[in-house]
């Protein structure tokens, strides 16, 4: 899938596949800055002929969601719109799990900083769902209204007798918690509010209609002058007792600081190789996850005097093995963000070597398991196997080099498991039936 997009409320959203080619941004209906933009990043791939991000880049009204490749394409508005958020919404929640110092450096992350964009935009829109603008509180004085303050009644009004003599008050002194909408602050955040609903609002609601604030009256000019807004909000903030009310300066403080959110430059979030969040959503929505760290071998240097010396970190780390005791079978699974469509886009020699490996390793821990072998690919291609054998393909080595088992799996599936934090049993069993196809 090249690209597809869908227009609403001023926004207009469109899906481009990570790995497409570049010349594709060259077309008609593109803007030329998008092109531009992912060039200076350096968000290409294979000679700057492939792009490689997955995320979301938008500026003014249009924004430019790229999935996962290999991901089900789309029909509808409604379903374009679906998967646009829920690739976001899955970068936001790797990017909240793994904060940006656990990042592998290889992913090239983009604006994953510690403050967290998507995270930020999400917390400041589901504050304003929740509790409406800033409101400045206040407590009057009232008369013969609101809560007596009984202290402040006696100090200032003359006792008059009743007809008893019993003394009685004229005038109860009270006061009143108001609320008030017109400080500074209170524009301030109804003009970041304004802006991240614009741009994310389709977000937020998961709704076609996408937009939480589209009748504020907000002062746009305001988000031009982020060092005036940012002195008003320091000095409010020693205003302040409530957590919320502090929070939520915090994260307007936040948003000045990010002059990418809060300028006129494309806000660019996301990763240059979403390899790795492939990787870390297959492990998290997988069942019968086993731990064999320590049943693997390591690899020992001995020194001339014969002086072992163990080098642990330099042993296996396979990415995900799963294991069933009841049927004594184990999967070893490697998460490759690869096309697989033929041999010249498959795993090369090492990355073969290094699940043969594995595998043998395994079989020599739990002996008597059947242990498989498994590459797992995104969307859907034709390889079933790869195997080793001779050049006149006279014999096979499977012993040698156990076969490794080609699985795909479609991303928008692993993403809807990612995001609801369910285990997936049907992607499991994926995995542990390969298998027991014959080679």
């Amino acid at each position: 899938m090249q690209s597809s997009g869908s227009a609403r409320s001023g926004v207009k959203i469109r899906l481009v596949e990570d790995r497409c080619a570049l010349g594709v941004l060259g077309g008609d209906g593109y803007p030329v800055w998008l092109k531009e933009e992912i060039v200076r990043r350096g968000l290409v791939a294979d000679g700057e002929q492939t792009i490689s991000f997955c995320g979301l880049i938008a500026q003014d009204s249009e924004v430019f969601v790229f999935i996962p490749r290999g991901s089900a394409l789309p029909v509808t508005i409604a379903e374009k719109d679906s998967l646009a958020a829920l690739t976001t919404s899955c970068l936001e929640l790797y990017g909240r799990r793994r904060p940006a110092n656990t990042i592998p450096e290889e992913s090239g992350l983009v604006e994953f900083e510690q403050d967290a964009q998507l995270a930020l935009v999400r917390e400041l829109l589901d504050d304003y769902r929740l509790n409406g603008l800033y409101a400045t509180v206040s407590r009057q004085q009232t008369s013969n209204n609101g809560r007596t303050d009984w202290r402040r009644t006696i100090r200032m009004v003359a006792v008059l007798p009743d007809a008893d003599g019993m003394p009685i008050y004229p005038e109860l002194i009270g006061t009143r918690r108001c609320s008030t909408l017109d400080s500074i602050v209170t524009r301030i955040h109804g003009a970041v509010i304004s802006k991240l609903d614009e741009m994310f609002g389709w977000w937020v609601t998961g709704e076609a209609g996408g937009r939480l604030a589209s009748d504020l009256d907000a002062d746009p000019d305001l988000l031009d002058r982020a060092e005036y807004c940012i002195a008003m909000l320091k000095h409010e903030m020693v205003l302040v007792y409530s957590d919320r009310h502090m929070r939520l300066i915090r994260n307007l403080l936040r948003y000045f600081r990010h002059h990418k959110l809060a300028g006129g430059s494309p806000v660019v979030i996301g990763l240059r190789d979403f390899h790795w969040v492939w990787e870390y959503m297959l492990a998290e929505i997988t069942a019968w996850r086993k731990d064999v760290s320590r049943e693997l071998p390591v690899p020992v240097y001995y020194a001339q005097n014969g002086e072992r010396q163990p080098a642990p970190g330099k042993g296996m780390r396979p990415d995900l093995v799963l294991g069933v005791a009841a049927r004594r079978h184990m999967a070893v699974v490697d998460a490759k963000y690869y096309q697989a469509r033929d041999v010249s886009t498959a795993p090369g020699w090492h990355d073969l070597v290094k699940q043969f490996f594995y595998a043998k390793a395994l079989q020599e821990a739990y002996p008597g398991w059947t242990v498989d072998n498994i590459f797992v690919f995104p969307g859907c291609g034709k390889l079933s196997y790869a195997a080793v054998e001779s050049r006149d393909r006279s014999r096979r080595f499977d012993e040698l080099f156990p076969p490794v088992r080609c699985v795909y799996i479609d991303p928008v599936q692993v993403m809807q498991h990612f995001i609801a934090g369910t285990l997936s049993t049907e992607i499991t069993e994926s995995f542990l039936m390969a298998g027991r196809r014959d080679a």
